[in-house]
Protein backbone atom coordinates (compact mmCIF):
# COMPACT_ATOMS: atom_id res chain seq x y z
CA UNK A 1 0.00 0.00 0.00
CA UNK A 2 2.87 2.38 0.83
CA UNK A 3 4.55 1.58 -2.51
CA UNK A 4 1.28 2.32 -4.32
CA UNK A 5 0.86 5.63 -2.51
CA UNK A 6 4.47 6.57 -3.34
CA UNK A 7 3.84 5.67 -7.02
CA UNK A 8 6.35 2.82 -7.11
CA UNK A 9 3.84 0.17 -8.26
CA UNK A 10 0.14 -0.65 -8.57
CA UNK A 11 -1.81 -1.93 -5.59
CA UNK A 12 -2.49 -5.57 -6.49
CA UNK A 13 -2.08 -8.27 -3.86
CA UNK A 14 -3.37 -11.60 -2.60
CA UNK A 15 -3.72 -12.40 1.07
CA UNK A 16 -5.00 -15.28 3.13
CA UNK A 17 -7.86 -15.11 5.64
CA UNK A 18 -9.32 -17.57 8.12
CA UNK A 19 -13.12 -17.31 8.32
CA UNK A 20 -15.19 -17.52 11.51
CA UNK A 21 -15.82 -21.18 10.63
CA UNK A 22 -12.03 -21.78 10.44
CA UNK A 23 -12.00 -22.09 6.64
CA UNK A 24 -9.02 -20.79 4.73
CA UNK A 25 -9.75 -18.43 1.84
CA UNK A 26 -7.63 -16.22 -0.40
CA UNK A 27 -8.63 -12.64 -1.23
CA UNK A 28 -7.44 -10.73 -4.30
CA UNK A 29 -7.26 -6.98 -3.75
CA UNK A 30 -6.75 -4.37 -6.48
CA UNK A 31 -6.97 -0.59 -6.07
CA UNK A 32 -6.17 2.75 -7.68
CA UNK A 33 -4.65 5.64 -5.78
CA UNK A 34 -6.70 8.84 -6.29
CA UNK A 35 -4.82 12.14 -6.09
CA UNK A 36 -6.00 15.75 -6.05
CA UNK A 37 -4.85 18.51 -8.38
CA UNK A 38 -1.71 18.97 -6.27
CA UNK A 39 -0.74 15.30 -6.54
CA UNK A 40 -1.66 14.57 -2.94
CA UNK A 41 -3.30 11.24 -2.14
CA UNK A 42 -6.89 11.72 -1.11
CA UNK A 43 -8.19 8.15 -1.24
CA UNK A 44 -7.62 4.59 -2.46
CA UNK A 45 -10.48 3.02 -4.39
CA UNK A 46 -10.57 -0.67 -5.25
CA UNK A 47 -12.22 -4.04 -4.79
CA UNK A 48 -11.69 -7.31 -2.92
CA UNK A 49 -12.94 -10.65 -4.21
CA UNK A 50 -12.69 -14.34 -3.41
CA UNK A 51 -9.60 -15.66 -5.23
CA UNK A 52 -9.49 -19.09 -3.58
CA UNK A 53 -10.21 -21.20 -6.68
CA UNK A 54 -7.50 -19.41 -8.69
CA UNK A 55 -4.92 -20.02 -5.96
CA UNK A 56 -5.92 -23.66 -5.68
CA UNK A 57 -5.64 -24.06 -9.46
CA UNK A 58 -2.21 -22.41 -9.50
CA UNK A 59 -1.09 -24.65 -6.64
CA UNK A 60 -2.20 -27.70 -8.63
CA UNK A 61 -0.19 -26.47 -11.62
CA UNK A 62 2.91 -26.00 -9.45
CA UNK A 63 2.41 -29.44 -7.92
CA UNK A 64 1.99 -31.00 -11.39
CA UNK A 65 5.13 -29.19 -12.62
CA UNK A 66 7.12 -30.43 -9.61
CA UNK A 67 5.88 -33.99 -10.18
CA UNK A 68 6.78 -33.81 -13.87
CA UNK A 69 10.27 -32.53 -13.07
CA UNK A 70 10.68 -35.22 -10.42
CA UNK A 71 9.56 -37.88 -12.92
CA UNK A 72 11.93 -36.54 -15.58
CA UNK A 73 14.82 -36.63 -13.11
CA UNK A 74 13.91 -40.15 -12.00
CA UNK A 75 13.80 -41.28 -15.64
CA UNK A 76 17.15 -39.63 -16.32
CA UNK A 77 18.69 -41.31 -13.25
CA UNK A 78 17.22 -44.66 -14.29
CA UNK A 79 18.61 -44.37 -17.82
CA UNK A 80 22.03 -43.37 -16.51
CA UNK A 81 22.08 -46.35 -14.12
CA UNK A 82 20.74 -48.71 -16.78
CA UNK A 83 23.38 -47.53 -19.23
CA UNK A 84 26.13 -48.05 -16.66
CA UNK A 85 24.92 -51.49 -15.60
CA UNK A 86 24.60 -52.74 -19.20
CA UNK A 87 27.77 -51.13 -20.55
CA UNK A 88 29.97 -52.50 -17.76
CA UNK A 89 29.50 -56.19 -18.72
CA UNK A 90 29.28 -55.23 -22.43
CA UNK A 91 32.76 -53.73 -22.13
CA UNK A 92 34.02 -57.10 -20.94
CA UNK A 93 32.15 -59.07 -23.63
CA UNK A 94 33.11 -56.92 -26.64
CA UNK A 95 36.62 -56.20 -25.36
CA UNK A 96 37.45 -59.88 -24.85
CA UNK A 97 35.91 -60.70 -28.25
CA UNK A 98 38.16 -58.12 -29.94
CA UNK A 99 41.22 -59.70 -28.32
CA UNK A 100 39.98 -63.23 -29.04
CA UNK A 101 39.42 -62.44 -32.72
CA UNK A 102 43.13 -61.65 -33.09
CA UNK A 103 44.22 -65.09 -31.83
CA UNK A 104 44.56 -68.23 -33.97
CA UNK A 105 41.04 -69.53 -34.55
CA UNK A 106 39.48 -72.10 -36.84
CA UNK A 107 37.04 -70.91 -39.50
CA UNK A 108 34.15 -72.20 -37.40
CA UNK A 109 35.43 -70.41 -34.29
CA UNK A 110 35.88 -67.16 -36.23
CA UNK A 111 32.28 -67.43 -37.40
CA UNK A 112 31.13 -67.93 -33.79
CA UNK A 113 33.14 -64.92 -32.59
CA UNK A 114 31.73 -62.76 -35.41
CA UNK A 115 28.17 -63.86 -34.54
CA UNK A 116 28.66 -62.99 -30.84
CA UNK A 117 30.22 -59.63 -31.78
CA UNK A 118 27.33 -58.84 -34.13
CA UNK A 119 24.84 -59.63 -31.35
CA UNK A 120 26.76 -57.47 -28.90
CA UNK A 121 26.91 -54.57 -31.35
CA UNK A 122 23.15 -54.88 -31.91
CA UNK A 123 22.52 -54.70 -28.15
CA UNK A 124 24.75 -51.66 -27.92
CA UNK A 125 22.89 -49.98 -30.80
CA UNK A 126 19.57 -50.53 -29.01
CA UNK A 127 20.99 -49.03 -25.80
CA UNK A 128 22.36 -46.00 -27.69
CA UNK A 129 19.00 -45.48 -29.44
CA UNK A 130 17.17 -45.39 -26.11
CA UNK A 131 19.66 -42.94 -24.58
CA UNK A 132 19.69 -40.68 -27.66
CA UNK A 133 15.88 -40.62 -27.75
CA UNK A 134 15.79 -39.68 -24.06
CA UNK A 135 18.34 -36.86 -24.55
CA UNK A 136 16.41 -35.43 -27.51
CA UNK A 137 13.10 -35.74 -25.65
CA UNK A 138 14.47 -33.85 -22.63
CA UNK A 139 16.07 -31.15 -24.79
CA UNK A 140 19.60 -32.08 -23.67
CA UNK A 141 20.93 -32.95 -27.12
CA UNK A 142 23.61 -30.43 -28.12
CA UNK A 143 25.42 -30.16 -31.45
CA UNK A 144 29.22 -30.10 -31.72
CA UNK A 145 29.98 -28.02 -34.82
CA UNK A 146 33.44 -28.62 -36.32
CA UNK A 147 35.08 -28.77 -39.75
CA UNK A 148 35.01 -32.23 -41.31
CA UNK A 149 36.16 -34.03 -44.44
CA UNK A 150 33.07 -34.99 -46.49
CA UNK A 151 34.73 -37.98 -48.20
CA UNK A 152 36.06 -39.29 -44.87
CA UNK A 153 32.63 -38.82 -43.24
CA UNK A 154 30.98 -40.94 -45.95
CA UNK A 155 33.73 -43.56 -45.90
CA UNK A 156 33.48 -43.99 -42.11
CA UNK A 157 29.67 -44.20 -42.36
CA UNK A 158 29.94 -47.13 -44.77
CA UNK A 159 32.92 -48.79 -43.08
CA UNK A 160 30.99 -49.65 -39.93
CA UNK A 161 28.21 -51.46 -41.76
CA UNK A 162 30.48 -53.13 -44.29
CA UNK A 163 32.27 -54.83 -41.41
CA UNK A 164 29.15 -55.58 -39.38
CA UNK A 165 27.20 -57.23 -42.18
CA UNK A 166 30.14 -58.81 -44.02
CA UNK A 167 29.42 -56.95 -47.25
CA UNK A 168 31.22 -54.32 -49.32
CA UNK A 169 28.32 -53.65 -51.70
CA UNK A 170 28.07 -50.00 -50.65
CA UNK A 171 29.04 -47.51 -53.36
CA UNK A 172 29.82 -43.90 -52.45
CA UNK A 173 29.22 -41.05 -54.91
CA UNK A 174 30.20 -37.42 -54.17
CA UNK A 175 29.11 -34.69 -56.58
CA UNK A 176 31.98 -32.43 -57.69
CA UNK A 177 30.04 -29.33 -56.54
CA UNK A 178 30.18 -30.49 -52.90
CA UNK A 179 33.13 -28.80 -51.10
CA UNK A 180 35.80 -31.17 -49.75
CA UNK A 181 35.46 -29.70 -46.24
CA UNK A 182 32.28 -28.54 -44.53
CA UNK A 183 31.30 -27.46 -41.03
CA UNK A 184 28.65 -29.29 -38.97
CA UNK A 185 28.17 -31.98 -36.33
CA UNK A 186 29.90 -34.84 -38.16
CA UNK A 187 29.06 -37.38 -35.42
CA UNK A 188 25.33 -36.76 -35.82
CA UNK A 189 25.57 -36.66 -39.62
CA UNK A 190 27.27 -40.08 -39.55
CA UNK A 191 24.60 -41.30 -37.13
CA UNK A 192 21.82 -40.36 -39.57
CA UNK A 193 23.66 -41.80 -42.59
CA UNK A 194 24.58 -44.92 -40.63
CA UNK A 195 20.94 -45.52 -39.81
CA UNK A 196 19.96 -45.12 -43.46
CA UNK A 197 22.72 -47.53 -44.55
CA UNK A 198 21.83 -50.02 -41.81
CA UNK A 199 18.23 -50.19 -43.06
CA UNK A 200 19.33 -50.37 -46.70
CA UNK A 201 21.72 -53.28 -46.09
CA UNK A 202 19.27 -55.02 -43.76
CA UNK A 203 16.37 -54.97 -46.23
CA UNK A 204 18.34 -55.59 -49.48
CA UNK A 205 19.44 -58.84 -51.11
CA UNK A 206 23.15 -59.47 -50.41
CA UNK A 207 24.12 -59.26 -54.07
CA UNK A 208 22.46 -55.85 -54.62
CA UNK A 209 24.45 -52.62 -54.25
CA UNK A 210 23.53 -49.81 -51.87
CA UNK A 211 24.33 -46.26 -53.02
CA UNK A 212 25.39 -43.45 -50.67
CA UNK A 213 25.40 -40.11 -52.49
CA UNK A 214 26.23 -36.52 -51.55
CA UNK A 215 25.33 -33.66 -53.86
CA UNK A 216 24.85 -29.91 -53.61
CA UNK A 217 21.14 -29.10 -53.78
CA UNK A 218 21.62 -25.32 -53.68
CA UNK A 219 23.80 -22.64 -52.11
CA UNK A 220 23.16 -19.32 -50.36
CA UNK A 221 25.60 -16.61 -49.33
CA UNK A 222 27.00 -18.54 -46.36
CA UNK A 223 25.34 -21.98 -46.47
CA UNK A 224 25.74 -25.09 -48.60
CA UNK A 225 22.55 -27.15 -48.65
CA UNK A 226 23.97 -30.64 -49.13
CA UNK A 227 21.69 -33.56 -49.97
CA UNK A 228 22.80 -36.94 -48.59
CA UNK A 229 20.85 -39.93 -49.86
CA UNK A 230 20.98 -43.71 -49.44
CA UNK A 231 19.32 -45.84 -52.11
CA UNK A 232 18.66 -49.58 -52.05
CA UNK A 233 16.86 -52.13 -54.23
CA UNK A 234 15.26 -53.90 -51.30
CA UNK A 235 11.75 -54.84 -50.21
CA UNK A 236 10.41 -51.27 -50.31
CA UNK A 237 7.79 -49.65 -48.08
CA UNK A 238 4.07 -49.31 -48.77
CA UNK A 239 2.85 -45.72 -49.11
CA UNK A 240 0.41 -46.08 -46.20
CA UNK A 241 3.29 -47.11 -43.90
CA UNK A 242 5.84 -44.48 -44.91
CA UNK A 243 4.77 -41.75 -42.47
CA UNK A 244 4.90 -44.17 -39.53
CA UNK A 245 8.63 -44.67 -39.97
CA UNK A 246 9.56 -41.29 -38.50
CA UNK A 247 7.39 -41.83 -35.40
CA UNK A 248 8.92 -43.18 -32.20
CA UNK A 249 8.64 -46.94 -31.62
CA UNK A 250 7.03 -47.44 -35.05
CA UNK A 251 8.01 -49.72 -37.92
CA UNK A 252 6.34 -50.44 -41.25
CA UNK A 253 4.63 -53.52 -39.82
CA UNK A 254 4.86 -55.45 -36.55
CA UNK A 255 6.65 -58.40 -38.15
CA UNK A 256 9.67 -56.20 -38.97
CA UNK A 257 10.97 -56.35 -35.39
CA UNK A 258 10.64 -60.14 -35.28
CA UNK A 259 12.29 -60.63 -38.69
CA UNK A 260 14.99 -57.95 -38.70
CA UNK A 261 15.28 -56.62 -35.12
CA UNK A 262 15.53 -52.99 -34.04
CA UNK A 263 13.73 -50.71 -31.60
CA UNK A 264 11.68 -48.67 -34.05
CA UNK A 265 13.56 -45.62 -32.71
CA UNK A 266 16.30 -45.21 -35.33
CA UNK A 267 14.44 -43.21 -37.97
CA UNK A 268 12.58 -41.22 -35.31
CA UNK A 269 15.95 -40.19 -33.88
CA UNK A 270 17.19 -39.34 -37.40
CA UNK A 271 14.13 -37.13 -37.91
CA UNK A 272 14.65 -35.32 -34.59
CA UNK A 273 18.41 -34.90 -35.20
CA UNK A 274 17.64 -33.46 -38.64
CA UNK A 275 15.27 -30.94 -37.02
CA UNK A 276 17.98 -29.96 -34.52
CA UNK A 277 20.41 -29.45 -37.44
CA UNK A 278 17.76 -27.33 -39.26
CA UNK A 279 17.56 -29.83 -42.10
CA UNK A 280 14.87 -31.79 -43.95
CA UNK A 281 14.38 -35.56 -44.07
CA UNK A 282 12.30 -37.53 -46.57
CA UNK A 283 11.93 -40.90 -48.25
CA UNK A 284 10.83 -42.25 -51.60
CA UNK A 285 9.90 -45.92 -51.83
CA UNK A 286 8.06 -48.48 -53.90
CA UNK A 287 7.19 -51.98 -52.74
CA UNK A 288 9.47 -54.57 -54.34
CA UNK A 289 11.67 -51.96 -56.04
CA UNK A 290 13.55 -50.27 -53.21
CA UNK A 291 13.83 -47.16 -51.08
CA UNK A 292 15.74 -43.86 -51.03
CA UNK A 293 16.19 -42.00 -47.74
CA UNK A 294 17.29 -38.38 -48.11
CA UNK A 295 18.45 -35.70 -45.70
CA UNK A 296 19.23 -32.10 -46.74
CA UNK A 297 21.44 -30.18 -44.29
CA UNK A 298 22.52 -26.52 -44.26
CA UNK A 299 26.30 -26.57 -43.72
CA UNK A 300 29.01 -23.92 -43.72
CA UNK A 301 32.27 -24.08 -45.64
CA UNK A 302 34.85 -25.82 -43.43
CA UNK A 303 38.58 -25.41 -42.93
CA UNK A 304 40.96 -27.70 -44.82
CA UNK A 305 41.99 -30.76 -42.80
CA UNK A 306 44.61 -33.46 -43.24
CA UNK A 307 43.14 -36.15 -45.53
CA UNK A 308 44.23 -39.27 -43.65
CA UNK A 309 41.92 -42.27 -43.95
CA UNK A 310 44.10 -44.82 -42.18
CA UNK A 311 43.24 -46.16 -38.73
CA UNK A 312 45.69 -46.29 -35.85
CA UNK A 313 47.61 -49.54 -35.90
CA UNK A 314 48.24 -51.50 -32.72
CA UNK A 315 52.01 -51.68 -32.44
CA UNK A 316 52.64 -54.30 -29.78
CA UNK A 317 56.36 -53.67 -29.49
CA UNK A 318 56.78 -50.10 -30.63
CA UNK A 319 53.84 -48.11 -29.22
CA UNK A 320 54.81 -48.16 -25.53
CA UNK A 321 58.43 -47.37 -26.43
CA UNK A 322 57.33 -44.38 -28.50
CA UNK A 323 54.91 -43.21 -25.79
CA UNK A 324 56.36 -44.42 -22.46
CA UNK A 325 53.97 -44.19 -19.50
CA UNK A 326 53.47 -45.44 -15.97
CA UNK A 327 49.73 -46.22 -16.00
CA UNK A 328 47.16 -46.68 -13.24
CA UNK A 329 43.70 -48.01 -14.10
CA UNK A 330 41.00 -47.43 -11.48
CA UNK A 331 38.25 -50.03 -11.97
CA UNK A 332 36.08 -51.96 -9.49
CA UNK A 333 34.74 -54.63 -11.89
CA UNK A 334 36.94 -57.75 -11.95
CA UNK A 335 36.23 -58.64 -15.61
CA UNK A 336 37.04 -55.10 -16.73
CA UNK A 337 40.24 -55.12 -14.65
CA UNK A 338 41.30 -58.28 -16.47
CA UNK A 339 40.35 -56.79 -19.83
CA UNK A 340 42.27 -53.57 -19.12
CA UNK A 341 45.44 -55.53 -18.29
CA UNK A 342 45.16 -57.48 -21.56
CA UNK A 343 44.40 -54.42 -23.72
CA UNK A 344 47.24 -52.33 -22.30
CA UNK A 345 49.60 -55.32 -22.50
CA UNK A 346 48.82 -55.51 -26.21
CA UNK A 347 50.12 -51.94 -26.45
CA UNK A 348 53.21 -52.92 -24.46
CA UNK A 349 52.26 -51.57 -21.02
CA UNK A 350 52.23 -53.31 -17.64
CA UNK A 351 49.58 -51.43 -15.66
CA UNK A 352 48.63 -51.16 -11.98
CA UNK A 353 45.03 -51.56 -10.83
CA UNK A 354 43.19 -49.63 -8.10
CA UNK A 355 39.77 -50.98 -7.10
CA UNK A 356 38.13 -47.66 -6.12
CA UNK A 357 38.76 -43.94 -5.80
CA UNK A 358 40.27 -44.15 -2.32
CA UNK A 359 42.58 -46.92 -3.48
CA UNK A 360 43.74 -44.72 -6.37
CA UNK A 361 44.69 -41.94 -3.92
CA UNK A 362 46.74 -44.41 -1.88
CA UNK A 363 48.40 -45.77 -5.05
CA UNK A 364 49.38 -42.30 -6.33
CA UNK A 365 50.94 -41.50 -2.95
CA UNK A 366 53.18 -44.58 -3.24
CA UNK A 367 54.10 -44.35 -6.94
CA UNK A 368 54.46 -41.64 -9.57
CA UNK A 369 52.07 -42.29 -12.49
CA UNK A 370 52.12 -40.37 -15.76
CA UNK A 371 48.48 -41.10 -16.68
CA UNK A 372 45.43 -42.47 -14.83
CA UNK A 373 42.36 -44.08 -16.40
CA UNK A 374 39.47 -43.61 -13.95
CA UNK A 375 36.08 -45.32 -13.77
CA UNK A 376 33.26 -43.02 -12.69
CA UNK A 377 30.88 -45.14 -10.63
CA UNK A 378 32.64 -47.12 -7.86
CA UNK A 379 32.12 -48.06 -4.20
CA UNK A 380 33.93 -46.33 -1.29
CA UNK A 381 34.83 -43.28 -3.43
CA UNK A 382 33.59 -42.55 -6.97
CA UNK A 383 35.82 -41.36 -9.81
CA UNK A 384 34.71 -37.72 -9.78
CA UNK A 385 35.36 -37.35 -6.03
CA UNK A 386 38.69 -39.15 -6.36
CA UNK A 387 39.79 -36.84 -9.19
CA UNK A 388 38.99 -33.74 -7.14
CA UNK A 389 40.91 -35.19 -4.17
CA UNK A 390 43.95 -36.08 -6.33
CA UNK A 391 44.12 -32.61 -7.92
CA UNK A 392 43.59 -30.92 -4.54
CA UNK A 393 46.27 -33.03 -2.87
CA UNK A 394 48.95 -33.19 -5.58
CA UNK A 395 48.29 -29.96 -7.48
CA UNK A 396 50.45 -29.49 -10.57
CA UNK A 397 52.24 -32.79 -9.96
CA UNK A 398 48.94 -34.71 -10.28
CA UNK A 399 48.93 -37.05 -13.29
CA UNK A 400 46.43 -36.41 -16.13
CA UNK A 401 43.24 -38.34 -15.37
CA UNK A 402 41.11 -39.83 -18.15
CA UNK A 403 37.54 -41.00 -17.54
CA UNK A 404 37.03 -44.58 -18.73
CA UNK A 405 33.44 -45.19 -17.81
CA UNK A 406 30.13 -46.81 -18.66
CA UNK A 407 28.36 -43.51 -17.86
CA UNK A 408 27.76 -41.95 -21.27
CA UNK A 409 25.27 -39.09 -20.81
CA UNK A 410 26.47 -35.56 -21.59
CA UNK A 411 25.90 -34.59 -17.94
CA UNK A 412 28.30 -37.35 -16.90
CA UNK A 413 30.94 -36.15 -19.37
CA UNK A 414 30.60 -32.61 -18.05
CA UNK A 415 30.89 -33.78 -14.42
CA UNK A 416 34.14 -35.56 -15.27
CA UNK A 417 35.61 -32.57 -17.11
CA UNK A 418 34.49 -30.17 -14.37
CA UNK A 419 36.23 -32.32 -11.75
CA UNK A 420 39.55 -31.87 -13.59
CA UNK A 421 39.69 -34.92 -15.86
CA UNK A 422 41.42 -34.23 -19.18
CA UNK A 423 39.63 -36.72 -21.45
CA UNK A 424 36.64 -39.07 -21.64
CA UNK A 425 36.41 -42.67 -22.91
CA UNK A 426 33.12 -44.54 -22.95
CA UNK A 427 32.73 -48.27 -22.53
CA UNK A 428 32.92 -50.53 -24.47
CA UNK A 429 36.48 -49.22 -24.96
CA UNK A 430 38.51 -49.99 -28.09
CA UNK A 431 42.31 -50.25 -28.17
CA UNK A 432 42.44 -47.61 -30.93
CA UNK A 433 40.67 -45.11 -28.64
CA UNK A 434 43.15 -45.82 -25.81
CA UNK A 435 45.97 -45.17 -28.28
CA UNK A 436 44.45 -41.85 -29.35
CA UNK A 437 44.15 -40.70 -25.72
CA UNK A 438 47.71 -41.74 -24.85
CA UNK A 439 49.03 -39.89 -27.92
CA UNK A 440 47.06 -36.76 -27.01
CA UNK A 441 48.45 -36.67 -23.48
CA UNK A 442 52.06 -37.60 -24.13
CA UNK A 443 54.77 -34.95 -24.01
Amino acid sequence: LEDAIEGKRDFDTVFRIVTSRSKIKYIRSKANVIRNEYGEVVKVMGANWDYTKDVQYNNLLVEAKNKAESYAQAKSDFLANMSHEIRTPMNGVLGMLALLSETKLTTEQKDMVETIKSSGDSLLTILNDILDFSKIESGKMQLDITSFDVAKCLEESTQLFSNSYGTSNIRTIIDEDVPDFLKGDVVRIKQVLGNFISNAVKFSPKEEEVFLEAKLKYKTKDKYFVQFSVTDKGIGIAEKDQQKLFQAFSQADTSITRRFGGTGLGLSICSKLTDIMNGEISLRSEVGKGTTFTVVLPLELGEKLSRSFSKLIVEENGFSMKYPHSILVVEDNFVNQKLAKMMFKKLGYEIDIAVNGQDSLDSIEKKQYTIVFMDMQMPVMDGVSATKEIISKFGKSAPPIVAMTANVLSDDRQKCLNSGMVDFLTKPVKIEKIQEVIKRHSQ
